[in-house]
């Protein structure tokens, strides 16, 4: 896949996600695990701010993070949604 086609296919995955995104819509939207998440916020690799005791992360910044830092064999580009509808539903807490 070359950098355009991961470009390209990281704005679908994204395309319905709104702006502003919480760690469990990071989740749901992208190939990252929960871990994954909480570890980048933590270390300050994904820049967020925090709202409400939430943390909020902003959709053009994962979206740079993800062009930056994923490769191609992380789950094809598929979305947890995308792999397994409610795997992602049961024991999520932020």
């Amino acid at each position: 896949m070359t950098q355009n086609n991961r470009i390209e296919e990281l704005k679908r995955l994204l395309k319905k996600c709104p702006q502003c995104l919480t760690p469990r819509k990071v989740y749901k939207f992208t190939p990252l695990s929960r871990n994954q998440i909480y570890h980048l916020i933590h270390t300050g690799e994904l820049p967020t701010f925090i709202f409400q005791g939430t943390y909020i992360i902003n959709k053009d910044d994962l979206l740079e993070y993800l062009i930056t830092h994923i490769d191609d064999t992380t789950n094809g580009l598929k979305t947890h949604a995308e792999q397994s509808p409610n795997s992602h539903e049961k024991g999520d807490a932020e």
